[in-house]
């Protein structure tokens, strides 16, 4: 697999002649964002073939609907699923299977020779939209930054050479949050949230569409026993690779960064935690943000447009 990026950066930086010392903020491509059910997706091109993939920072590899697969071309190993895919609520009932594509496109950015997991998605992602090609996951995510402009309906990507955590995302103005970001296995981010009476790690989510949802240990911790969510309303979230089932609680006050949300319904999650769970996931419509930019440089989110203390 190559990502050929290097030549494109290259002509960025020697046309703005900064020297080593300096931030350089590269833009690769901008891509048409589609904004369904919380969720955002951006057209791919795999050989021939163009499709919507979802972009998914709680997805540990980038999985190809085995539909679009086929119509891709792509050099695909038929036998039985070589893995099983672990989805949502920790179920494990998707085979996969390898594919080879010999040409990728994400906007101007392109990937040659890329390996892909191959899953047959028409029971999960393609009620969301059918048709969907699949899931940009973080084997290919985690080599840029990016910005989602809720506002204009865009995908921006970019490339960051001696960048810091001091650095503000360009053409923004005013105010706005940057929020720590800590690197979990898979390459998987978690950032600092506060919920009553704790502080959480919560595993920032663009494939979660769901209101932010939390573990039952991660509820007690914030004052929440099983008998508090016992008069609390149920329901079902369903994701890649099945369904779990949650509780919806109302919390007295949850913050991230500077946001600020008093009486905000969560999900808590109702089944035993799994090993390596984090104790919370967010996606991007819990920060009510008008831009957004997730920099894996400097282990940043920076948000712009939240609700804010009085």
């Amino acid at each position: 697999m190559r990502l050929l990026i290097g030549s494109l950066l290259g002509v960025m930086l020697s046309l703005q002649g900064a020297s080593a010392a300096t931030c350089i903020v590269g833009k690769l491509t901008t891509l048409p964002a589609t904004l369904l059910h919380g969720k955002i997706f951006v057209p791919v091109t795999m050989n021939e073939a163009t499709g919507l993939f979802e972009l998914d920072t709680g997805a540990a590899e980038t999985l190809v609907n085995s539909r679009f697969a086929d119509m891709a071309g792509a050099g695909m190993d038929r036998r039985a699923g070589q893995y099983e895919y672990t989805g949502a609520g920790g179920k494990t009932t998707l085979p996969v299977f390898k594919g080879h594509v010999r040409m990728t496109h994400i906007g101007d950015i392109p990937a040659q020779d890329w390996e892909y997991a191959i899953v047959d998605l028409s029971g999960s992602l393609e009620r969301e939209l059918p048709g969907a090609g699949g899931i940009l996951g973080m084997d290919l995510l985690h080599y840029f930054d990016f910005q989602v402009d809720f506002v204009t309906r865009t995908v921006s990507i970019y490339r960051l050479k001696n960048c810091t955590d001091a650095m503000q995302p360009p053409s923004w103005a005013g105010d706005f949050d940057a929020i720590p970001l800590k690197h979990m296995p898979d390459h998987n981010l978690s950032l600092p949230i506060f919920l009553d009476n704790a502080f959480l790690d919560a595993e920032l989510d663009t494939g979660w569409g769901g209101m932010p949802q939390v573990t039952k240990a991660a509820a007690a911790k914030a004052g929440v026993d099983e008998a508090a969510l016992a008069h609390d309303p149920g329901l079902h979230g369903f994701g890649v690779g099945g369904a779990f089932s949650a509780y919806q609680h109302r919390f007295g006050m949850f913050l991230i960064g500077g946001g600020v949300y008093p009486n905000a319904v969560l999900a808590v999650e109702n089944e035993p935690a799994r090993h390596g769970e984090p104790e919370a996931i967010l996606g991007l419509s819990a920060f009510k943000a008008q831009r957004i930019w997730i920099s894996f440089t400097t282990n940043t989110l920076f948000v712009q447009g939240v609700p804010k203390g009085k």
